[in-house]
């Protein structure tokens, strides 16, 4: 129902289907019937036409080449035609921003990180996922004493995008996750890193969510605190999974019998408390 906003061509066919509804109907009952159906605003129904109408952004020849935002795909309506043509022709369109197209518009506009002497927008590698570029960053929590804050920046990536690309990933790795909602969270992964547009499809994660960390010992999570908990806690287990793994993927240096009997006891040790860990989260789900 919601999968409208997923291309451009998708996009383009649900302005044609608007297009067609307007005439039928009035304009508060399209706005509860579109806002209902696909979740549309009526704010943007009329911006929706408006991009399906351009011939250029509606020939399906140009489909590929066009982002899959129909935010960016509006702003870009305002270009000429001779420009438009010709970005187009260039890939001029990959990885741009609403403040791209407003330079090549001609609008003056301060982007947000023009703050600052020597400030420049760090761009995700294109070689590199976007799922993939985070994940690489939890695992460097640790060198900013956890904060995501930090991390995000030493990114380049904003926190809001930052913390919900991370929520997903954790959600994936999640043991107890059914193999449907696995499937479910892997598909908005694909979605996250094919179209970058991470805050739809984490309003699509955010029921699951909220179902799995949305409590803490049978207390709803209500304040910031609580929160920066939750995402200490959960870096910490993602951590400990992370360093078994290499440990398991070392080869083993030659130990004397001393030292490898160390070693055992210190695994098993660990093993311990990480059972007991398990068991006493599984109780608190029903608490």
């Amino acid at each position: 129902m919601n999968d409208w906003n997923e291309s451009a061509a998708s996009i383009i066919a649900m302005g044609k289907k608007l297009d067609e509804l307007r005439p039928t109907m009035s304009r508060q009952e399209l706005g509860r019937k579109v806002f209902a159906d696909y979740g549309i605003k009526e704010s943007s129904i009329d911006k929706l036409i408006q991009v399906a109408r351009h011939p250029i952004l509606s020939n399906q020849e140009n489909a590929e080449k066009l982002p899959s935002s129909w935010a960016l795909l509006y702003e870009m309506k305002f270009l000429p035609d001779k420009l438009l043509l010709e970005k187009l022709a260039n890939g001029g369109f990959k990885g741009a921003t609403k403040y791209d197209i407003w330079e090549w518009r001609g609008v003056k506009a301060k982007r947000p990180d023009d703050e600052g002497n020597d400030s420049r927008r760090v761009k995700v590698p294109d070689n590199v996922s976007l799922c993939a570029y985070v994940s690489a960053g939890m695992q460097r929590e640790h060198d900013f004493n956890d904060d995501i804050i930090e991390t995000a920046k030493a990114l380049g990536l904003g926190l809001k995008t930052y913390r919900a690309v991370r929520q997903i990933i954790l959600l994936s790795r999640h043991p107890d996750l059914t193999e449907a909602d696995h499937e479910m969270v892997q598909s908005l992964i694909e979605k996250i890193n094919k179209t970058r547009n991470v805050r739809e499809y984490h309003l699509k994660a955010k029921p699951l969510i909220d179902k799995v960390w949305g409590r803490i010992s049978g207390q709803k999570l209500t304040n910031k605190l609580s929160t920066k908990r939750v995402e200490a806690y959960l870096n910490a287990v993602f951590l400990v999974g992370i360093s078994a793994q290499r440990l398991a993927d070392m080869e083993r240096p030659y130990m004397s019998i001393e030292d490898t009997d160390k070693v055992i006891g210190e695994l098993s040790d660990a093993g311990t408390v990480i059972r007991k860990l398990a068991e006493t989260l599984r109780r608190s789900k029903n608490d």
